[in-house]
């Protein structure tokens, strides 16, 4: 999966974070962008996740404006991409299995639930949560929590994968495995854009992308 922007702006509280950004990610590329705190990652995240639209430019995804998508199309795209974010965004009255079966709930309908719970079930045992698929998602550490973020956006083994700061919220006991899932969907030419400063996210990155007052450039 291809992902473009094409003269992108964008302005928050009156301050233009991001100007005039044109950015292509080809399909299987990893790369990674940077910059300092305060200078528009989390803004243009949520740009490229389709969280928020740009005031100007377009965002295309093969080569197709999201604006002008079928709706067929639109929920095409959204099956095929997996968003994490640095605090999971999760259903905090709701337990492990429960957050993770609404995208299954979502895009396989003509699943039975038995297939969707194994599905679950299996991607925990992998990140070794299946003793917590039971417990409410408030009741998790930060930690545990953005794991299962991390499952629920890999669930559907999404075609493109953006994620905001890998690393930073879980214990050192998951570092591995998240760095494992990086390669892993490299390896399967997964489409991944990186919200990252870490040196080891960088190395794992076949392109790199600086943002800094408002402009993107290749670093």
């Amino acid at each position: 999966m291809n992902l473009s922007l094409v003269h992108v702006s964008h302005t928050a509280n009156d301050k233009a974070y991001i100007r005039d950004v044109n950015l292509i990610v080809e399909h299987g590329d990893c790369c990674v962008i940077k910059g300092k705190s305060g200078c528009g990652k989390s803004l243009l995240f949520s740009i490229l996740s389709d969280i928020i639209r740009p005031d100007n430019g377009h965002v295309l995804i093969d080569g197709v404006h999201i604006n002008s998508m079928s709706k067929k199309q639109y929920d095409d795209y959204k099956k095929n991409m997996g968003v994490i974010f640095q605090l999971p965004a999760l259903i905090s009255n709701l337990t492990v299995k429960e957050n993770l079966l609404l995208p299954l709930n979502r895009y396989l309908t003509d699943v039975c639930l038995e297939q969707k719970e194994n599905i679950v079930s299996q991607k925990c045992e992998e990140i070794g949560l299946k003793d917590y698929l039971n417990k409410r998602t408030e009741h998790l550490s930060i930690g545990m929590a953005s794991l299962v973020g991390v499952a629920r956006a890999t669930l559907l083994k999404p075609k493109l994968v953006i994620w905001d700061s890998p690393l930073n919220e879980v214990d050192n006991d998951w570092v591995d495995y998240e760095l494992q899932l990086i390669q892993s969907m490299k390896n399967d030419a997964v489409t991944q854009i990186l919200f990252s400063n870490r040196h080891v996210i960088d190395s794992l990155c076949s392109s790199r992308f600086y943002l800094e007052q408002g402009k993107c450039y290749a670093a």
